[in-house]
């Protein structure tokens, strides 16, 4: 099917192929790129959630050991944001949920943890720890030394408590208690201690309350703490998974692309460098056909013709119909060139014969004249006198016969010249005109300045009226805006200096094109009367050649007369003497008849070594 194409239209599709192609490679390049895109910010969404994973664990790990009430609502902060950033990424996040109630979950045990902590004291002089503390601290500047022991245990048994919350030491501090105010009461002095001691119970039944608290608190953070810190782990392991799931993913990306995009080019390739050979190989044997036909040509060899097809008829096929046409025409003109030289040899040969016969003649007619010359004798003068007069005719129409022939050459050689003329007429023609649409562009750029110019102005004066209106701080700005404007005003001016020049050349190109028409029309005039000249030469020629032929016949009749006026003997002497000088150029005549004999015999020798068709 594509033998059928042109060579032109076989190219035309090599190069669409190529173009659709590169055109297919881009669309996929375009489409493998977006989803390497996809891959790439997969695993750069997986490497922040695994980043701020791994923050939330060590700030998580932070406060277990050191907690503060600003610390943890950061915590909870960075939970919502882990939560918004997978909500916004399409990230499966149940995990991300279950991390955030544990984390929220373990920020409230916190939290009331550290309230706890407060309201117990974490120092003795603060909370219930220093109200314990400064009731004790009474009591004790006002014991007796008697009571020293049982106060010593009751401090004891509260520090031990404090220290290890527990039911057992919060059981063993209210004994203490209860046997110091026994001893008072038995000694006498329950009055004196009883406010204090229960003032002393009241704030240890707040302090064991609040211990025990905290120690429950404790308790369960530690719980959270390690839910949530194999949450994290586990949270970090599945995103860990996914990411190598999703650089294998974007590796396996990358190589089908590269597999794919080779496979096209290769397919591209292959596919333009078959039809690039089969098209080499049907034009190189073409040329070669081409080839050999013109070497036989240069052979003499003119009977080869190429063979050339009725579709497609393309370039090539137009170069075999220029070689058979070459062919054809050179076989034409050789066939003419022997079919004249055969005729002008059987002329020349029929010429020569009657020449060697007309050579007999004459001296037949020599010695008659010879023998009659006496009686010639009477009319040699005016013989002589019609034989110069037709002598010099016969030579003036010679001369005229050549200097027509030669001015037939010159009107042909003017003829060439003007059409030369015409041809340089019409090449100078188109250029004007090309440089009168060049010249057209410049006037659109002309405008286009003109309108930059009123552009440029207008703001200048804008820019002079805010410059007034800024009074002594905007004079400066108002001086380089009347400078803008001076200078918009010049562009304006040049541009309409150019646009006058340009219109000028444009005047002058249409002048010039005018003129070159009149040129044109001139030239024109004169190929036609240099075609009349050669005509009105070629008749005169013709007229000039029928004028010798009269002279000959001129001189035929005044040889009839010679022959009537035979009483004229005394003349004859003159007709002995022409016919002597006519035998002399019949010789001469004879041999160029017989050179030129020879010039079509060597003519004939030199083209029988082409072979016509």
């Amino acid at each position: 099917m594509i033998n059928a194409l042109s060579l032109k239209k076989q190219l035309y599709i090599v190069v669409t192929l190529t173009l659709i192609g590169f055109f297919f490679l881009a669309i996929l390049s375009f489409f493998t790129l977006r989803t390497l895109d996809h891959s790439f910010l997969r695993v750069n969404e997986l490497n922040d959630q695994i980043l701020h994973m791994t923050r939330l664990e060590l700030s998580v790990l932070k406060q277990d050991k050191k907690s503060e009430s600003g610390q943890l609502k950061n915590l909870l902060l960075q939970a919502q944001y882990l939560k918004r950033f997978n909500q916004q990424n399409s990230t499966k996040g149940q995990h991300i949920d279950k991390i955030q109630t544990i984390l929220q979950q373990w920020v409230e045990i916190k939290q009331r943890l550290i309230q706890s902590s407060e309201k117990l004291g974490r120092i003795s002089n603060k909370g219930l720890r220093g109200a314990l503390a400064g009731q004790m601290a009474e009591l004790e500047k006002s014991l007796f030394t008697n009571f020293r022991k049982d106060f010593a245990q009751i401090r004891q048994t509260t520090s031990r408590f404090l220290e290890f919350p527990s039911k057992e030491h919060s059981h063993a501090v209210i004994l203490a208690l209860e046997a110091f105010n026994k001893k008072s009461e038995q000694l006498g002095f329950g009055t004196l201690y009883q406010p204090m001691l229960k003032e002393i119970g009241n704030l240890y039944q707040q302090l064991s309350q609040v211990a025990l608290e905290i120690q429950h608190y404790q308790a369960q953070a530690g719980q959270h703490y390690q839910t949530l810190r194999l949450s994290i782990e586990d949270a970090s392991q599945q995103l860990s998974i996914q990411l190598a799931e999703a650089q294998e993913e974007a590796h396996l990306a990358g190589e089908r692309t590269q597999r794919l995009i080779l496979g096209v080019c290769i397919l591209v390739a292959v596919t333009v460098m078959l039809m690039l050979i089969r098209i080499s190989q049907r034009v190189i044997g073409s040329l070669k056909s081409i080839s050999s036909a013109l070497s036989n040509l240069a052979r003499g060899d003119l009977t080869q013709a190429l063979t050339i097809k009725p579709q497609p008829h393309d370039e090539i096929d137009q170069a075999r119909e220029a070689v058979n046409t070459l062919s054809h025409s050179l076989s034409t003109i050789l066939s003419q060139v022997r079919a004249s030289s055969a005729t002008l040899n059987q002329g020349a040969a029929g010429l020569s014969k009657n020449l060697a016969d007309m050579v007999r003649s004459n001296a037949i007619t020599n010695d008659q004249a010879g023998a009659v010359a006496s009686a010639s004798e009477q009319i040699r003068a005016v013989i002589q006198n019609m034989a110069q007069g037709t002598e010099t005719t016969y030579e003036k129409s010679k001369q005229a016969e050549q200097s027509a022939i030669a001015g037939d050459k010159v009107i042909t050689q003017a003829i060439s010249s003007l059409t030369d003329l015409a041809q340089v007429f019409d090449e100078l023609s188109h250029q004007i005109t090309t440089l009168e649409v060049s010249s057209g562009k410049i006037d659109g750029v002309t405008d286009m300045i003109n309108t930059l110019a009123d552009q440029t102005n207008l703001l200048a004066l804008n820019a002079a009226i805010e410059a007034a209106r800024a009074g002594e701080s905007g004079r400066g700005f108002s001086v380089v805006a009347d400078e803008v404007r001076s200078l918009a005003e010049k562009t304006v001016q040049s541009t309409q200096h150019i646009r006058q020049t340009v219109d000028d050349i444009q005047q002058s190109l249409q002048l010039l094109l005018q003129t070159m028409d009149r040129g044109q029309a001139h030239v024109q005039q004169g190929r036609t009367l240099g075609d009349q000249a050669a005509n009105a030469i070629q008749e005169i020629k013709n007229l000039i050649h029928d004028v010798a032929q009269n002279n000959a016949l001129l001189i035929n009749n005044i040889t009839e007369v010679t022959e009537a006026t035979d009483s004229i003997a005394n003349n004859m002497e003159q007709v002995a003497h022409s016919v002597s000088r006519n035998k002399q150029q019949s010789l001469e005549i004879q041999a160029y008849a017989n050179d030129t004999l020879d010039k079509t015999e060597q003519l004939q020798i030199m083209t029988a070594r082409f072979k016509c068709r």
